[in-house]
């Protein structure tokens, strides 16, 4: 027997021949019990929706033996009738058709989805060139395109699409406003603003002996033996002796350095505390508390100094020499990199850290810096015997071994590509008259503070004052080949300081004149202000956050000494020049414009 016969066969059998299951004949054929036309009309759709008709497929699963079950007797048939009423004498095994025996994903996951229309290809853009004549022609590129037409009013397509721009509406869009910047009138500009002034007499100023006032160098009393020099680090309510490298001191610390020493010619024993703060320590009422109590112990009273403000007997009581780090103690490496600057004041070797960067370089001092294991001594061209040797010193203090050192001058070291690219890029303070220090009989700049309302209107001072105190002064700076004016923040309207100032640098550069390589040079320094690099590295103490209460400007108001003096005898000014508060004329105060 063939498929095909096998096929017409189950078309024809009869509903008793067929497999125990109910076939779809079979219950098409069924009585419905008595109901609703409504509800017989619903069950027979659906048993018209669930008829599958035999497949070839199904046929050639299930292509085997009939298993045919050999007839009951009669008793048998009898009780069967009994039970089911209307029982098959033959009954043949088939397995359900393949079609209900697969997965849902099997079923639904062959659909074949309609072709699409082939899009042909564009023409290639023009190979290796972009020039417009190498182009192919603008007819290449056209494509044959169907002309769209808006649908008609009325059609599906157009209801679906207003439906659409009916549901999402854009809200009305704000009137535009038109914001003007405020322009000053090209009037009120070139208005003239008379400003009047009280100006007195200037006091007399002894310039011979401001001139030859001695620049000495610190010597200890040989009077005074020292019997023992402890610095302390204060932490809390806690003390700790420092043993080993007791002249290095770091800017995070609270010290306090005890020197007990003995008077020669009376026998007598004396004892001084000085209590050492660092720029960022931040020490707590206990740590005071703790500094107050060592004093009293040795029966004296704590003496306060600030970094970079240093007594000169401090620093010959530490053995000459002080550095100072960043950073704590206990985490410090040599390992680390970082920049050393070495200077001799009054006799005394100075070194501190100082931010890795080309702008902390001076031509006249040396410097030790380290990177990779490897410590470069720079000596500027101005930087003294005692200064290098000082340098050298600490660079071998800090490098394992003395190969690890290069020794550089300021000329030699401009082939050094590695110690320049560590510094970055930018400008370093390499004035001319740099070159004239290292042989100069002066080494040690001078300042004095302007006060007209003391008995000596010219007061000298070892340093700058720290913020706010050094905003309300005038001070005359001598730095040897440049004379500073400097004015505080708060100090502008006291313009009788201020030109006793002037009249002062302008005698003073006259008078060293013969002594100099040429005559030493005025400024005028109005703060707010960036600080010029050769100055602010002449000073220990001079820092542009500090003195500008930690905004600093991003101008320098640095004005020539003629400029200035002009400035002081002008009455009148323009509206314009008077408009920024920051970069007034020199004399001229806000509270002057009020």
């Amino acid at each position: 027997m063939d498929v095909a016969q096998a096929f017409t066969e189950a078309l024809q059998r009869e509903p008793s021949a067929s497999p125990s299951l109910p076939s779809p004949v079979s219950e098409r054929n069924r009585v419905s019990p008595p109901s609703s036309l409504g509800a017989s009309h619903t069950a027979k759709e659906e048993e018209e929706e669930d008829y599958t008709p035999p497949s070839v497929r199904n046929m050639v699963a299930n292509w085997c033996p009939r298993n045919v079950v050999s007839p009951p007797t009669d008793a048998a048939l009898g009780a069967t009738n009994g039970v089911n009423g209307n029982a098959s004498v033959a009954q043949t095994i088939v397995a359900p058709p393949l079609e209900k025996r697969k997965s849902s994903y099997e079923k639904y996951s062959a659909f074949i989805m309609p072709p699409l229309a082939e899009e042909r290809t564009p023409v290639a853009s023009p190979a290796g060139t972009l020039k417009s004549e190498a182009a192919p022609p603008p007819e290449a590129f056209a494509e044959e395109e169907e002309d769209w037409e808006p649908p008609a009013v009325g059609t599906k397509f157009a209801a679906e699409e207003s439906k659409d721009e009916i549901a999402v509406e854009v809200p009305p869009a704000k009137p535009a406003v038109d914001v003007k910047p405020v322009e000053v009138q090209p009037k009120l500009l070139n208005k003239v603003i008379d400003l009047a002034y009280d100006d007195q007499p200037l006091p007399h100023v002894d310039i011979d002996a401001l001139f030859q006032a001695p620049r000495s160098i610190y010597a200890p009393d040989p009077d005074v033996q020292t019997i023992s020099v402890e610095v302390m680090a204060i932490a809390g309510n806690a003390a700790v002796a420092i043993n080993k490298d007791v002249h290095i001191f770091y800017d995070s610390e609270l010290l306090a350095v005890i020197h007990r020493a003995k008077a020669k010619s009376s026998g007598l024993v004396a004892t001084k505390v000085w209590a050492w703060r660092g720029r960022r320590a931040q020490p707590d009422e206990r740590a005071a508390q703790k500094v107050q109590e060592l004093a009293r112990r040795y029966g004296t009273t704590p003496v306060t100094v600030e970094q970079a403000r240093e007594p000169p007997e401090l620093v010959s009581v530490l053995g000459g020499t002080l550095a100072t780090r960043q950073g704590t103690r206990a985490h410090w490496s040599p390992e680390n990199t970082a920049m050393h600057v070495v200077r001799s004041l009054r006799g005394l070797i100075y070194i501190d850290e100082l931010d890795l960067g080309v702008q902390n370089l001076c031509s006249g001092y040396s410097y030790c810096t380290s990177i990779l294991e490897t410590f470069y001594v720079w000596h500027g061209r101005g930087s003294s015997t005692a200064e290098q040797s000082a340098a050298l010193a600490y660079a071998k203090l800090l490098a394992p071994a003395e190969e690890n050192i290069v020794e550089l001058t300021e000329d030699e070291s401009q082939e050094e590509e590695m110690f320049w690219m560590m510094l970055g890029d930018g400008d370093y303070a390499n004035a001319d008259y740099w070159k004239w220090r290292s042989n100069a009989l002066f080494l040690d700049p001078r300042i004095w503070v302007v006060d007209v309302s003391q008995g000596d209107a010219m007061q000298p001072v070892s340093s700058f004052p720290a913020h706010p105190g050094f905003s309300r002064q005038v001070y005359l700076v001598d730095c040897i080949w440049e004379l500073f004016v400097v004015i505080g923040d708060e100090a502008r309207s006291r313009r009788l300081e201020i030109r006793l100032a002037l009249a002062t640098a302008d005698a003073l550069a006259r008078k060293a004149s013969p002594t100099r390589p040429f005559t030493p040079t005025i400024h005028t320094l109005v703060f707010p202000t960036q600080i010029p690099a050769d100055l602010l590295l002449t000073f220990r103490e001079l820092h542009e956050s500090d003195l500008n209460a930690g905004d600093i400007p991003d101008h320098m108001n640095l004005i020539p000494a003629g400029e200035a003096d002009a400035n002081l005898k002008a009455m009148s000014w323009s509206y314009a020049v008077l408009q920024d508060h920051t970069m007034l004329p020199v004399g001229v105060d806000p509270s002057h414009l009020q």
